[in-house]
């Protein structure tokens, strides 16, 4: 068929129609057309103009002119026009909707009378409520925010769902706070709500990309451009928005990003997008701040810090709970630190014989005694760090010059254990560099960096078996050979995430377990794969071998594994009628469990310490803590009472130190407590026991990174007299 002129005219008059057509159907579907808006910024009260204020669609960004006023030019996505608060002004009001009727956005902003060149700010992420409001948690916040009274606060997203996203503004504004306070989109806030994921979002918060300034630096606010449902603003609009903020940024100022997530070129700190690259380095970023992860970790690339911070509740790897604050002086961050939820420490009672504090903090490294030489590692998650590996002669006098026998500073944190055997002293920092140290005098016989990805760090316990020592986390794992560094095997099960699990040999067999997904049992001779659990896991997933089986200690169940193929051929979950109630337990906790003949010594998150008949699956006994200090335990809070130390044993006596700053001696066949020390600072790591010059005693690290020596009586109580 011949198609004729006139045909050929109206199909493209057609086609121009439905463009015309598909570019208002994108302009509705966004709730605003691509028009143009302009506007004015004044100050407040006086209504003068305000210069050289960045003001967006969220794509084109532009600067007011001497008279206040700026255009844009419109951006089909256009839901808000929104300004950047510039320094020395604040206002409420940043953001407007636009409106086809509106001819003219006036922003008017208040002058502050404060010089905020050096000032601090705080965050918090990832605190996931519902429709019944913020946690005890906010009590806490309330506190902190009170006593520092920071610039403004930042919370890095995961707000969390529907009825979370409603009610969070609620309870957490910049009126009841006292301070600015800002959000940030998360991965749970993008829900199927209105027409597209951010709309809920929006509508209660504003802008998912916006930025603000105080004193010398830019703050920019940025969506992590995924989540649970598909985003309206893709990564390329955050980088192109991204892209124009920072060209209007003056080159004095210094930048500092938030972002649910960690940046996706974590190390080369590049965002990239078709033929769009932002070098953060070379822009003036001087930090990225992020949540998600659940997991506290502090890195420098070429002097960009990348901070990651757990909840205000114990996080998903066994990381603390808290808020951190950020110290700004002029166009530079000069420290950051974390307060931890409800944690108030103090000195320990008296009558202990020595007590010495080490940098940093110690959180689930086990203390090793060998011979007369003690060897302690702690943790920082405050920066500038200053996390240590330290060796002590236990039979020297405190007060001597050489009781600290050597001490090393390491390049992140040592979160679990460390392998002491043959005059060596392998140590694994979280980052994934593994140092083998002659356990004599600290020398650096050889270092490994296993080049662990970031936001999968590691905090899981190295095992040694004679001159082997399997490291890593629970992605990846290495065998080293202790003498030389030497590589033996190495493999990469594919997933992972951080956990406080201490990797265990039973039998043939390296058993690694892999937070939130499963157990692995590699051959501890070649690192092969032999077989992965069919159920999914929680948090610690300790194990017990006991008569040929895997118990697996999951939440609030135990799983039994055939061995040779990892089958679960049952599930208990345990409960007591202990006192004529039904308790029930929780097992998310960074301890392992120890086990003398058939009872189970097992700590949890609620009940303390309890007593199980591996044969029966029943309690025998529960033996309770105080309350927490701290909480490590994934979305604990008030009310835990929680044992994250593994249990050492002495004859018929237990010793653990608790969550509540306490160090107990409980009777192992009843669970009567026979005696208890105030550390006042929780325990989360296994005490060990000694005896010099035939005084017994025990010897306890804690979280202030005070590692302490009390005395023992024949009997196994604590001596509380001054030596």
């Amino acid at each position: 068929m011949t198609i004729t002129s006139k045909q050929k005219k109206i199909a493209l008059i057609v086609l121009i129609v439905i463009a015309s057509l598909g570019g208002l159907v994108t302009g509705i579907y966004f709730g605003v057309a691509t028009i143009p808006t302009q506007g004015y910024v004044l100050e407040e009260g006086s209504g003068r103009p305000i210069a050289d204020v960045s003001v967006t669609d969220g794509r084109n960004v532009v600067k007011t002119d001497k008279d206040g006023k700026f255009k844009l030019k419109g951006w089909h996505k256009a839901r808000f026009v929104t300004i950047t608060n510039p320094t020395g002004y604040w206002t409420e009001n940043y953001y407007q909707e636009i409106d086809r009727k509106t001819k003219e956005y006036t922003f008017t902003l208040k002058k502050k009378d404060v010089d905020e060149t050096n000032h601090t700010f705080m965050q918090i992420t990832d605190t996931e409520i519902n429709e019944k409001g913020v946690g005890d948690w906010f009590n806490h916040l309330k506190k902190q925010v009170d006593e520092t009274n920071p610039a403004f606060l930042i919370h890095t997203g995961d707000i969390c769902y529907e009825a979370g996203l409603k009610q969070h503004i609620i309870d957490m504004n910049s009126e009841n706070m006292g301070i600015p306070v800002r959000y940030t989109i998360g991965n749970h806030d993008f829900v199927k709500y209105g027409r597209y994921s951010e709309q809920l979002f929006e509508d209660n918060y504003g802008p998912v990309n916006y930025s603000f300034d105080v004193g010398n630096i830019h703050y920019i606010v940025s969506s992590l451009a995924y989540g649970d449902y598909p985003a309206k603003y893709t990564f390329g609009d955050v980088v192109a928005w991204m892209q124009n903020d920072i060209a209007n940024v003056d080159e004095n100022k210094r930048i500092i990003i938030f972002n649910h997530d960690v940046c996706r070129d974590e190390t080369g700190m590049v965002l990239k997008s078709g033929t769009r690259k932002i070098e953060l380095k070379k822009e003036g970023v001087i930090g990225w701040l992020n949540g998600h992860l659940h997991y506290n970790f502090i890195n420098d690339y070429d002097g960009i810090l990348n901070i990651s911070t757990s909840p205000l509740v114990g996080g998903i790897d066994g990381s603390i709970g808290g808020v951190r604050l950020v110290d700004i002086s002029g166009n530079a961050i000069k420290d950051t630190y974390m307060r931890y939820t409800d944690y108030t420490p103090d000195d320990s009672e008296q009558g202990y014989g020595w007590q010495h504090k080490l940098s940093g903090r110690n959180l689930y490294t086990d203390p090793v005694l060998v011979g007369n030489k003690l060897y302690v590692g702690t943790m920082d998650n405050d920066y500038p760090r200053r996390p240590v590996f330290a060796c002590f002669d236990i039979s020297k006098n405190q007060n001597d010059d050489d009781f600290v026998v050597w001490e090393m500073k390491v390049a992140t944190s040592i979160k679990n254990n460390f392998y002491i055997h043959n005059g060596m002293a392998i140590v694994q920092d979280s980052s994934g560099i593994v140092y083998g140290l002659d356990a004599e005098n600290g020398a650096k016989k050889w270092e490994k960096d296993m080049n662990l990805i970031t936001y999968r760090y590691s905090m899981s316990g190295i095992v040694g078996e004679g001159d082997k020592v399997y490291c890593g986390n629970s992605r990846f794992v290495y065998c080293f050979d202790i003498k030389n560094g030497n590589v033996i095997w190495n493999t990469n099960i594919g997933s992972g995430e951080p956990s406080p699990y201490k990797f265990q040999i039973v039998g043939e067999q390296l058993i690694v377990g892999d937070n939130w997904r499963h157990h692995y049992a590699l051959d501890k001779n070649t690192g092969k794969k032999v077989w992965e659990s069919s159920e999914r896991i929680n948090s610690n997933p300790s194990v017990i071998s006991y008569k040929g089986f895997i118990y697996a200690l999951n939440s609030n169940t135990i799983l039994k594994y055939e061995t040779t193929k990892g089958k679960i051929v049952d599930k208990y979950e345990i409960k007591s009628n202990i006192g004529g109630e039904e308790h029930d337990y929780n097992f998310n906790v960074g301890s392992t469990a120890y086990l003398d003949g058939n009872i189970a010594y097992i700590a949890t998150n609620n009940k303390g310490v309890i007593a199980l008949n591996m044969d029966t699956m029943k309690v025998e006994w529960e033996c309770t803590t105080g309350d927490n200090m701290i909480y490590a335990s994934p979305y604990s809070g008030k009310g835990s009472q929680g044992v994250e130390a593994s249990i050492v044993v002495k004859g018929d006596i237990l010793y653990f130190g608790g969550m509540d700053g306490k160090l107990y001696a409980v009777d192992k066949k009843t669970g009567t407590k026979l005696d208890e020390f105030i550390i006042n600072a929780p325990i989360l790591s296994k005490a060990v026991l000694g005896s010099i010059n035939n005084q017994e005693f025990i010897i306890v690290s804690d979280f202030e990174g005070r590692v302490t020596k009390i005395n023992l009586t024949t009997d196994g109580k604590f001596i509380k007299v001054n030596n």
